[in-house]
């Protein structure tokens, strides 16, 4: 197996990429030495709002709290020949931020559609994410031959953030914060119910040794 270079990506980019709306945007900007960057696209999920939102029109901008979940539809359409695979992740510079990719890391060959990425902002701060900027990347992997099964699943040639995928991430999210509260007020708890027993151990030794002395 070995990596697509810029120029061999470059060359087969309108196979690869093929959403004629992106090729109107300077594509050129998005091709690294051996990678591509996609971009944000138009919904953002956030779990513990459990709430659905349309980037693109009133809005251009999304905010991912410490400790959130949420999943990211990338912008363009992607199609992974069956001579490729493709790994993905998020770009270095939201990667320090801490956000992070828990969704799949590769592309299996002949899936067609938007790509959605599961991330967690396991920073300190709240992440905020801009349409059509770039925030993904793709490598494209050429297999040693072509694959002899081709991508069938439920995600094929979608557009958008499903359902299913949503309902996957509801629920409350756990923050670092949370989690030093948390720990915090079990360690106050358990001073006291120490204290309590310690004071009744005292309690009935001298009740035991008034008892043996009268």
């Amino acid at each position: 197996m070995s990596f697509l270079n810029d120029k061999t990506i470059e060359n087969r980019l309108n196979d690869l990429i093929p959403d004629p709306i992106s090729r109107k945007d300077g594509r050129s900007d998005q091709l690294q030495p051996s990678s591509y960057e996609l971009r944000l696209g138009k919904e953002v999920f956030l779990s513990s709002e459990k709430k659905l939102v349309r980037l693109g029109k009133n809005q251009f901008e999304i905010g991912i709290k410490p400790g959130d979940f949420a999943i990211l539809l990338a912008y363009e359409s992607v199609k992974i020949p069956s001579d490729l695979m493709a790994l993905i992740s998020i770009k270095t510079t939201l990667k320090n931020m801490g956000l992070v990719n828990i969704s799949g890391f590769h592309v299996d060959p002949g899936f067609q559609g938007k790509l959605t990425f599961s991330v967690y902002n396991a920073g300190p701060g709240e992440i905020i994410l801009r349409y059509k900027e770039p925030t993904f990347i793709i490598f494209f992997a050429k297999l040693v031959e072509e694959a002899g099964k081709t991508f069938k699943g439920e995600h094929q040639g979608q557009d958008q953030i499903s359902s299913r995928d949503m309902n996957k991430l509801t629920g409350k999210p756990v923050s670092t914060l949370d989690l030093d509260t948390r720990l915090h007020s079990l360690e106050y708890t358990v001073r006291i119910q120490w204290g309590l027993l310690v004071a009744l151990t005292i309690g009935l030794m001298v009740a035991f040794i008034k008892a043996l002395v009268g």
